[in-house]
Parts: structure tokens; sequence; C-alpha cells
């Protein structure tokens, strides 16, 4: 039984999850912006810092999480792509292609 990889559509993944790091990476800036913002007096009080706290350590934590992971999938893609190619240089040698 032969196992056929995907390519086209390990490669449509790779750029659609290098998209959602970009995105993410405008959603972070965009965040500190905003604590930047309120760390100017634009929500003064407690509230205010505390949506600050909010934003700039927890939301930003996530985000930096969500990209990590995103960037550990187009790895993995990566990787099984290329054992994939391996294996396929392989058996076509084995039948004499």
């Amino acid at each position: 039984m032969l196992i056929k990889f995907p390519y086209d559509e390990a490669r449509d993944m790779r750029i659609a999850l290098a998209a959602g790091i970009d995105d993410l990476a405008k959603t972070k800036a965009q965040v500190s912006k905003i604590v930047a913002t309120i760390g100017e007096g634009a929500l003064v009080g407690m509230g205010g810092s505390a949506l600050a706290d909010a934003l700039g350590s927890v939301l930003v934590r996530k985000i930096d999480e969500i990209t990590d992971k995103l960037e550990e999938m187009i790895r993995d893609l990566e990787q099984s792509e290329q054992l994939f190619r391996q294996k396929d240089g392989d058996t076509a040698g084995a039948q004499g292609m």
C-alpha cells in the first residue's frame, strides 16, 4: 500500500499558518499601542491599570504562545514533507524508476 503525501495541501497549510503568524504579530503590535495609550492616561484609575495589565501581560503572552504553536506546526509540516520526499526517492530508486 502506497501512502501519498499531500504536498500541495501541506504547502497551502504552511502559507496559511505563516499568514496567521503575521496577523498575530499585527494584533500584538496593536495591543501594545493600546497598552501604551492606557498607560498615558486614557483610562485613569484602577480599572485602566487592570486593563493595561491584562492586555500587556496576559493577552500578549497568549499571543506569543499561539505564535509559537503555529511556528511548531510549520516545522512539523516541513519535516513531514522532507521525510516523505526522501521515502518517495527511496521508493522510486528501489522500483528502478
